[in-house]
């Protein structure tokens, strides 16, 4: 399980970004299958998850109020999510 914490933005990992994603590395994303946003999150950043493609499920909290680009791309097993009303 990832878990992301904290509050306020999330960083943008898109290509123009000099941010790079931790959870990258091979053996890291292989083995994650359920991404848990905790509460004071409020925005989910570009490119977060992408790649991902063992996860089968996100807890997105009520704080989240935007999701960037291309967030979930190639989680092709994601069968479980629940996005709270108003988030662009």
């Amino acid at each position: 399980m990832l878990t992301i914490k904290g509050s306020g933005r999330m960083y943008d990992f898109g290509k123009s970004s000099s941010y790079s994603i931790p959870w990258w590395d091979e053996d890291v994303r292989s083995g994650i299958t359920e991404i848990v946003i905790e509460n004071g999150v409020k925005n989910i950043g570009e490119y977060a998850f992408t790649g991902l493609g063992p996860v089968k499920k996100v807890t997105v909290p009520d704080s989240v109020k935007s999701i960037g680009m291309r967030v979930f791309h190639g989680c092709e097993l994601l069968e479980d999510i629940n996005i709270p009303e108003g988030v662009t």
